[in-house]
């Protein structure tokens, strides 16, 4: 729906060239618009975009070139029309963006039915610039979409290209993030639950393999320095007896490298610790890592504490959990946060399976042991039963006289149940 009022002004982005503030994606039949007001409007504004007709040489494969733009764009501008709705190109364009996660910006230039929009375009608000719209005041709108949270949003294009060129180089070394740059990386990553634009797998995978690489770098620096160090041992030992002289050396090598070792074990594992609530599989993965470099305390206890982070299991961001229910086969898990309804998970995928409303507050949840169903106890004494194999469906409720119901179970043949208060 069209928004009243326009927005303060943002403050105005950092100009990259090769990292464009957007990419517009249009029918051909949207030209005279997009190139003669939309683009001219942004660029008066000092935003970077990328569009087709300038950002293509002629002799340029340009599929890529546009899926190159796609990856380095910081925001995706769709013009809907009736015309780029049908245009294969324009979806095939939208798929890209979706695949990289980047921030969708619908603008509608001509009426479009919203059945006819594809789901992604139909979560954002939309931002009306057609010819009997407020241009002015919608413009903005679209302005300060695209200025919001521009430090996430120029990292999450940066990484995307970095990720982008390390895959097509083969998952070459050389392309990997290292120093500053890989630690600012995972700061990044473990940052991505309050965003909106969550990091790519391929992202993802580049970052850990980053990690992993310094990781071998240390490793390969520890051996570096303990040879040193029993070299100069070595040649100190040509004045005295060598057999002694040997065994000091070795003593001093075994001691510097397990020093060496345990300040690096301490290191990943500290590192394990930062990304322990956002990244639990990166946070495991450095917590292993950090206890075969030494066993060490700090490393033991961000293995267990990252493995009773998985038992406990999180199963969706901002979900709230008051009661909840294991089916007998301990696969699915049904919860309850609001009092009113019921939401069931797959708890190996962590995926919602259904959202089940009920006729009044729940307090409390239970499976039968033949798995058929599902109970809830409302305090107004009633008893809602779902079939726990037809889609969840409700299947009855139950009135009780007397006190409210709060607390429910079945017997064990899954034929009767028991409520108290």
């Amino acid at each position: 729906m069209a928004i009243e009022d326009p927005p303060p002004a943002a403050a105005e982005a950092p100009r990259h060239p090769d990292r464009p503030d957007v990419f517009v994606s249009y029918a051909r039949e949207d030209e005279p618009f997009v190139s003669t007001r939309l683009v001219v409007s942004l660029e008066a504004r000092e935003k970077d975009v990328w569009i087709d007709r300038k950002d293509i040489p002629p002799s340029a494969d340009w599929r890529e070139r546009i899926e190159r733009g796609i990856e380095a764009a910081r925001a995706f501008v769709f013009v809907l029309s009736p015309d780029s709705l049908v245009s294969e190109q324009c979806r095939q364009e939208l798929r890209q963006a979706i695949t990289a996660n980047k921030r969708l910006i619908p603008v509608v230039y001509r009426d479009v039915a919203p059945a006819d929009v594809p789901d992604e375009l139909n979560r954002p608000n939309w931002i009306w610039l057609g010819d009997g719209d407020d241009y002015d005041a919608q413009f903005e709108w679209l302005v300060k979409a695209l200025e919001t949270d521009l430090g996430w949003v120029d990292s999450h294009a940066r990484l995307g290209v970095r990720a982008g060129e390390w895959v097509r180089g083969d998952r070459d070394r050389g392309f990997l993030l290292r120093g500053s740059d890989l630690r600012l990386a995972e700061r990044w990553l473990a940052a991505e639950v309050s965003h909106d634009e969550a990091a790519t797998p391929e992202q993802r995978d580049y970052i850990l393999a980053s990690r992993q690489a310094a990781t071998r770098r240390q490793l390969v620096t520890v051996g570096a320095v303990a040879l040193a160090l029993v070299i100069s041992v070595g040649l100190g030992a040509l004045a005295v007896v060598r057999a002694k002289q040997r065994q000091i050396a070795e003593q001093g090598r075994r001691t510097a490298l397990a020093q060496r070792r345990l300040s690096d074990s301490r290191q990943v594992a500290a590192e394990a610790g930062v990304l322990h609530a956002a990244r639990p599989d990166l946070s495991m993965l450095l917590g292993v890592q950090a206890f075969r470099m030494a066993p060490t305390v700090e490393a033991r206890g961000s293995l267990l504490t990252e493995q009773a982070q998985r038992y406990a299991g999180t199963l969706a961001r901002g979900t709230r959990v008051s009661r909840m229910a294991f089916s007998p086969d301990g696969r699915t898990l049904a919860t309850d946060g609001n009092g009113e309804r019921v939401e069931v998970w797959d708890v190996a995928r962590h995926v919602r399976l259904a959202s089940l409303s009920s006729p009044g507050s729940i307090d409390g949840l239970a499976f039968s042991p033949d798995g058929k169903l599902l109970a809830g106890a409302m305090g107004d004494a009633k008893v809602v039963f779902w079939d726990a194999h037809d889609r969840h469906r409700q299947v009855a409720v139950c009135e009780l006289p007397g006190a409210a119901v709060r607390k429910i179970a079945f017997s064990r043949d899954s034929k009767a149940v028991a409520t108290a208060d």
